[in-house]
């Protein structure tokens, strides 16, 4: 009956269907298989459990190229996430066995090449996703420069990234360069750890002002390592002046487009009125601040502007004790929270994770 059905018509019937079941389709004839190879190959879900590369690779190999031309989406996974010393890749490495430089040890390099012969399948700029949400280092060449898999797919819309902080001893973090997308909508970094990635958002937002998400978390021990102790003021602002080189008194808008926000662990204290006029607070649909130092601060600030919010979801959490939260006014948080929810209607989803000692 399905085979007596034109391909287009088909085609519609079973893009309502779970990818499962249009698998179980593909293997009842041929012409259900090609009928429903576009469907299936339109979005690439390429995973292991536990994180392996090699497994990675094999997976790669065994795709059929001939119907990436319909693919859209790709993305690289690790179902099962380990601690970070578990899910590094690189081997333990000692600097006095290799006095002339890093050994090249890079356990990557099998998958780069299988990756370069994926996506030279895909049609030039037919991409419109790239997701690597393995939880280790970005290797070498992927997403820096003008070469590398992804030099014909500048057209990607968006670009999701779960990297993670290396133990093997080596600083293999190698750069990432947002800007040479230039029609992103989405982006999501978790776990960032290199500080010169930061250079790399900066101008990524001077260069795509049609962002809709922005998702961004940093990886906890990065907070604590890449600025000194002594400077305890900049370590709460230096993303508000380095990544969105703001200053006191500015009036700046950096994201015209914007509807959902999420920061993690990213540290907001300093500005805050300027922080919000730049984000265009009141345009967002989401908002999540999840363990950002100062997020009192800036719901009060928001409070207080009377904005004409239209959020949907709001989602706001706070680690128990922590030091970055010294400055933070906790003996005024409920009336804070009471009265940004009172400045509002809409609400439909609300998430709270409150310290202990307001609790």
């Amino acid at each position: 009956m399905l085979a007596e059905l034109p391909t287009e018509l088909l085609r519609e019937v079973v893009s309502h269907v779970n990818r499962v079941d249009q698998k179980s389709l593909c293997e009842v004839c041929k012409y259900l298989c090609d009928a429903m190879s576009p469907l299936l190959y339109n979005s690439l879900t390429i995973s292991t459990t536990p994180l392996s590369i090699d497994g990675i690779v094999s997976r790669i190999e065994r795709i059929p190229l001939k119907w990436l031309k319909y693919t859209k989406d790709i993305c690289l996974r690790s179902v099962s996430y380990k601690d970070r010393l578990q899910r590094c890749i690189y081997p333990p490495y000692d600097p006095a066995s290799d006095p002339q430089g890093i050994i090249d040890l890079d356990p990557s390099s099998n998958l780069m090449v299988a990756l370069e012969i994926l996506l030279s399948a895909v049609p030039k700029d037919g991409l419109r996703a790239f997701r690597w949400e393995l939880g280790t280092c970005i290797p070498k060449g992927l997403l820096s420069g003008d070469g590398g898999p992804l030099a014909n797919q500048q057209w990607i819309e968006t670009l999701s990234l779960r990297t993670g902080l290396c133990d093997g001893g080596i600083p293999m973090q190698y750069t990432v360069d947002f800007g040479r997308f230039r029609h992103l909508q989405s982006i999501s970094w978790d776990e960032m750890f290199a500080y010169d990635t930061y250079e790399s958002i900066r101008k990524c937002i001077a260069v795509n002002k049609e962002i809709k998400a922005w998702d961004l978390g940093l990886a906890s021990s990065l907070w604590r390592s890449i600025i000194p102790p002594s400077q305890k003021d900049f370590r709460f602002s230096f993303f508000i002046e380095k990544v969105l080189e703001l200053q006191p008194g500015m009036q700046k808008r950096c994201f015209p487009s914007l509807e959902s926000l999420c920061f993690r662990d990213l540290p907001l204290r300093g500005m805050e009125a300027e922080l919000a006029y730049t984000l265009q607070v009141e345009r967002l649909r989401t908002l999540k601040l999840c363990y950002c130092a100062g997020s009192v601060t800036f719901l009060g600030v928001l409070a207080e502007s009377k904005s004409d919010l239209r959020l949907t979801t709001l989602e706001v959490s706070f680690y128990n004790v922590h030091p970055r939260y010294e400055f933070e006014p906790f003996k005024h948080l409920s009336v804070i929270l009471a009265r940004f929810l009172g400045g509002f209607q809409g609400l439909e989803n609300l998430y709270l994770r409150l310290p202990h000692l307001f609790l």
